[in-house]
């Protein structure tokens, strides 16, 4: 161990410069570390043969040899082979730095593929690791989300330059003449709208193909002439055509839902009739009348002599129900005899002997009404009335005798507007009360 050192402490020159030690340094170290991950290589590699092939050296040399000679390999095995081969498969790169030269010249090449490339060109290029290698021509290898996002990132560099740029003519809407190159228009096919039918040219193949047509026609006898159509004739082509279909042009008068009704009565019930068949009922039903009028009328004319009609059924609809009632009663004559004489219905009929029966009651005008046929708020407003009468006539005194006799008369007297004259003269009622003198008095109209 001791030798080890001496010889690292030899190697190291101390008289050099230290910038260009650095760098020497740096590249002795790599070396010396290859040259140590070599010799751990070739002594485990040893240590393995002598461990597999020569064993009885090694017990020799533990027995009689001398004992500085031992290593830590003679008594424990060396690691795992795999991962130092695994190591030696993948060498360290060693990665320089791009020279100023050789940035140059990338961005030389950079500058003549802009130039060259077409910025209306709708194929983009499809060799995107060409593309790269214009632009770094020393980069690392990329991901497939890495090279997806430098053709997204050239796309758009692409579309904003295009948009930047000035557009031709063909895209910069309408171009008039000035503003595009001489003849441009000729290379290009321009669709535009026709108002009419545009009129055939008529050229020299066009008249030749007509002739030969024409030539042939003749050599093979074939005058075919096309047959006139005479469309307002019956019986022709174009009228039974013209006849197959009627349009309908009244609005329809049945819903959707009495359409599909129909269609299944029609369907279903053997007996249905629709409106349609009803309609040529009837046109049967006329013309079956009309038939028999002819026919009797051709009979006659036949027989020379008067033939009847022939009979035909007649069937009347009468309605069973009343032909008079008690308020349409009136005397033959109508309205030529004097209503003024007759009575009243209060006088024709009465609710029971002297209007008392039970369940009717007679009203001021003496019409009889029934107390169930009244309404609610009526009925109420009689019960309310009866009461307070009631009351009214409870709070009096009740008088019999002559004394009631003579409380008629008072009463009689007051309603017919007797006054008595009292003491100093003054007029009062039959009560006693003062009666004005300016009251008005209506006059009384007698009828002889």
């Amino acid at each position: 161990m001791r030798s080890d050192d001496d010889n690292d402490e030899e190697a190291i020159d101390w008289g050099a410069d230290p910038l260009i030690l650095g760098v020497i340094s740096g590249d002795g170290e790599e070396d010396n570390a290859d040259q140590n991950s070599a010799k751990e290589d070739d002594s485990s590699d040893s240590a393995f043969m002598d461990e597999n092939g020569d064993a009885d050296g090694d017990e020799m040399g533990l027995v009689g040899g001398n004992a500085n000679d031992i290593k830590y390999a003679d008594f424990f095995d060396p690691p795992h082979s795999h991962a130092r081969k695994g190591r030696q498969a993948c060498p360290v790169s060693k990665s320089k730095s791009p020279t100023p030269d050789e940035d140059i010249e990338a961005s030389i090449r950079r500058a003549i593929y802009d130039v060259q490339r077409d910025l209306f060109d709708d194929d983009p290029p499809d060799n995107d690791e060409e593309m790269g290698a214009l632009s770094q021509p020393n980069r690392a290898p990329q991901s497939s989300h890495e090279k997806r996002q430098a053709s997204i990132t050239d796309e758009i560099r692409r579309l904003e330059a295009a948009n930047v740029s000035k557009r031709e003519w063909m895209l910069s809407g309408e171009a008039k003449a000035p503003d595009r190159p001489i003849n441009s228009l000729i290379e290009e096919d321009i669709e535009f709208e026709r108002v009419g039918k545009p009129v055939p040219v008529i050229s020299s193949q066009v008249s030749n193909d007509i002739e030969t047509l024409i030539k042939r026609r003749i050599l093979s006898k074939e005058f075919d002439e096309v047959p006139r159509r005479q469309p307002y004739i019956l019986g022709s082509e174009v009228h039974h055509k013209r006849e197959q279909f009627t349009l309908d042009e009244t609005k329809p008068q049945q819903s959707l839902a009495e359409l599909y009704e129909e269609d299944h009565l029609r369907i279903a019930d053997s007996a249905f009739v629709d409106r349609k068949s009803e309609k040529l009922k009837g046109d049967y039903e006329e013309i079956a009348r009309l038939w028999s009028g002819i026919s009797s009328q051709l009979d006659t004319l036949a027989s020379w002599h008067h033939k009847p009609k022939p009979p035909q059924a007649n069937i009347n609809v009468v309605t069973d129900v009343a032909t008079i009632a008690m308020e349409d009663a009136r005397p033959t004559g109508g309205a030529g005899i004097d209503t003024s004489g007759m009575l009243a219905p209060q006088e024709m009929y009465a609710p029971g002997d002297e209007g008392k029966i039970w369940g009717e009651i007679a009203l001021k005008n003496g019409m009889a009404v029934s107390i169930e046929e009244m309404p609610r708020e009526v009925k109420l407003r009689r019960r309310r009335r009866e009461k307070q009468k009631l009351k009214k006539n409870s709070s009096q005194p009740v008088l019999t005798g002559k004394q009631a006799e003579k409380q008629k008369i008072v009463s009689d007297l007051n309603k017919g507007g007797v006054k008595v004259i009292g003491n100093k003269g003054d007029l009062k009622d039959v009560y006693g009360n003062k009666v004005s003198s300016n009251e008005y008095k209506a006059p009384v109209i007698l009828k002889l």
